[in-house]
């Protein structure tokens, strides 16, 4: 994660670090992605990013945060249900709106699959970038809790369990769906979302 200083610079700045990182991630994936063309495409000297960045890990974590902060916020915003019909219908709504913020860019469907690659390939990577996570995990906590209290999340694991049953299977998936390199397609995506649904239902349906 970025150092707290990070969240205080000014948002031009931010706006310009995170361009030019998902420009060459996305382009070149995370191993080979140039810290150097990065900094000269937002215009940072060295001595500037290692005030704002540990190193380039950190850098990659912000990148996949502000990807997935419009779905962080929807889930947060998760609606009430009230009924099991309401609640696997906004299950399907929160994963429709990630779909589609992904589908709208194709930055983003790269920068997805050049990330994602090596997350399941860079444990180091993967420790720094999970706790970016950490809303969106409690999120879908509390998600899985309503869902028991409705009946219709099975009770005899707890949330935590289950989500970390969710979150194994779906690091499983990215290994042996994402391409080995190159741009993930948008059927791709959808393909990877239905089986994804799928597997998550049947494991946390009462």
């Amino acid at each position: 994660m970025p150092r707290p200083r990070y969240e205080r610079a000014a948002p031009e700045l931010k706006t310009a670090i995170l361009k030019a990182a998902r420009k060459e991630f996305g382009r070149a994936g995370y191993e080979a992605a140039s810290l150097n063309r990065i900094l000269e495409e937002a215009g940072l000297s060295k001595g500037a990013f290692y005030y704002y960045f540990d190193d380039k890990a950190d850098l990659a974590a912000t990148v996949l945060l502000d990807l997935y902060t419009p779905s962080t916020e929807h889930l947060e915003a998760l609606r009430n249900p009230k009924s099991a019909e309401a609640y696997w219908g906004e299950l399907k709504r929160i994963n429709r709106v990630q779909l589609d913020a992904f589908e709208s860019s194709r930055e983003s469907l790269d920068v997805l699959a050049s990330l994602g690659r090596a997350m399941t390939r860079n444990r180091e990577l993967a420790e720094k970038i999970m706790p970016a996570f950490a809303p969106m995990v409690a999120a879908f906590l509390d998600m899985l809790r309503r869902g028991q209290e409705l009946g219709v999340v099975r009770k005899d694991l707890t949330a935590e369990q289950l989500s970390a049953v969710v979150g194994s299977v779906k690091e499983g998936m990215a290994r042996a769906f994402f391409p080995a390199q190159g741009p993930l397609s948008p059927e791709e995506l959808e393909r990877f979302s239905e089986i994804m649904w799928d597997l998550l239902e049947r494991i946390i349906r009462a």
